[in-house]
């Protein structure tokens, strides 16, 4: 129940950085060239490169738990584009219908 309660608030604090990017944003054009300016920096390069480390070893999880399929390629596209709300998303939705197993939630079918 807490790992429950823990996705709800991450899940929430997401939601609410996303809406106040948007109000307060200077929008897609501006906060693309912004990037791309900050991407000459190694820092900001290294700091890419561990996000789609990340999102790999995510996608790795996706694949052995659920196997190869539409769902599996649908959320790591979605991942990639936008970003580590979606796995929030998919493991609050799998704790939910696993009622809180964390074991079942992690390993699927594999558990």
């Amino acid at each position: 129940m807490k790992s429950i309660l823990y996705l709800f608030a991450l899940t929430a604090f997401f939601v609410l950085m996303f809406i106040y990017v948007i109000v307060t944003g200077s929008g897609l054009r501006g906060e693309l060239g912004a990037i791309f300016e900050a991407a000459k920096s190694p820092g900001v390069k290294m700091l890419i490169a561990d996000l789609y480390i990340g999102f790999l070893i995510l996608g790795g999880w996706l694949f052995y738990r659920d196997g190869f399929g539409f769902k599996t390629i649908l959320l790591i596209s979605a991942m990639f584009t936008l970003g580590n709300i979606v796995p929030l998303l998919y493991m609050l939705w799998l704790l939910t219908r696993s009622r809180g197993d964390v074991w079942e939630m992690l390993l699927g079918r594999n558990a």
